[in-house]
């Protein structure tokens, strides 16, 4: 699917980031415009848009960073957006606070939801599984359970336990799915790159040191590497410093580029499965459609 910034009501250079991917939807944000989300289904070209944001209503107030979650709640039926906001307040005394927002397609508004924990990385956009959207929390939640769930739903919070004797750099840590497991690593460890997966979610003992990749195979040069899904062959997909695909071998501990035509460099990246199911008929409300649509 190509883009149509003019349908959209978008400035042509306008940077898009995907926010995540659920049931064969995406959810873009827009860095630039103050109607900043959409969800989009890309078999179809339909999308819709979010209004725009909440402002922030309080003096001595200054935004100091935002991140998205996008995912799906099985009892309600319903994708959500979740914005968390960290803001510092310097009356009565200097501080940092954090507010949340969600945002239902298929309503025109954002609703406040307190104050949900902000993420240790703020360039890191919730990942989404079983009914809930999961970011790193830092410190604070208690008795080091960094990872924080947000129920869709309920639109509760709760916490999940680390794996044993897990690096706790928060800054470096990552949480991705593969398949439809929970997975997390450290990728500024100063050993190896171990993924873990947690087999069975929600449960602690479940953790399972699945890939271990060598930190002598990495390039010295390297910002960051985030897992994809792991392949059958036992190959691990990579994303590497958001431009490039990669294999990583564990039998080999080697690495290997995968070029794909018609591109020239890779900004963002997710795992996706099709559906060609209505964006009009799960948002109930009419949905634009882009004529840029190609079957590939």
């Amino acid at each position: 699917m190509k883009f149509n910034y003019t349908k959209a009501k978008l400035p042509n250079r306008s940077r898009l980031q995907i926010v995540g991917c659920c049931n064969g939807l995406l959810c873009l944000y827009d860095l630039d415009s103050t109607k900043s989300l959409y969800v989009v289904n890309p078999m179809t070209g339909d999308y819709v848009h979010s209004p725009p944001k909440l402002k922030m209503e309080r003096r001595h107030v200054t935004k100091v960073g935002a991140v998205q979650g996008f995912g799906f709640g099985p009892v309600t039926n319903q994708y959500k957006v979740i914005r968390v906001i960290k803001k510092k307040v310097s009356h009565p005394n200097e501080h940092y606070e954090s507010l949340g927002e969600i945002f239902t397609p298929g309503t025109n508004r954002w609703r406040r939801i307190g104050k949900p924990p902000f993420p240790a990385n703020k360039e890191f956009y919730g990942v989404p599984l079983n009914g809930a959207i999961h970011w790193i929390a830092n410190d604070e939640i208690p008795n080091s359970k960094l990872i924080c769930a947000f129920d869709i739903d309920s639109e509760k919070l709760r916490p999940i336990s680390l794996p044993p004797d897990f690096d706790k750099n928060p800054e470096g840590m990552m949480l991705g799915i593969f398949g439809s497991f929970l997975y997390i690593c450290n990728i500024y460890s100063d050993l190896n790159l171990d993924i873990w997966v947690m087999k069975i979610y929600g449960v602690e003992e479940s953790w399972t040191k699945q890939v271990v990749i060598a930190r002598n195979s990495l390039e010295p040069d390297f910002r960051e590497i985030r897992p994809m899904m792991i392949l059958k062959d036992g190959n691990v997909l990579i994303l590497r410093d958001d431009k490039n695909l990669e294999l990583y071998d564990p039998r080999l501990k080697k690495f290997g580029k995968i070029e794909i035509k018609g591109i020239s460099s890779i900004w963002d990246a997710v795992t996706y499965v099709a559906s060609y199911g209505s964006l009009r008929d799960i948002v109930k409300r009419e949905c634009v459609r882009d004529l840029y649509v190609k079957s590939k």
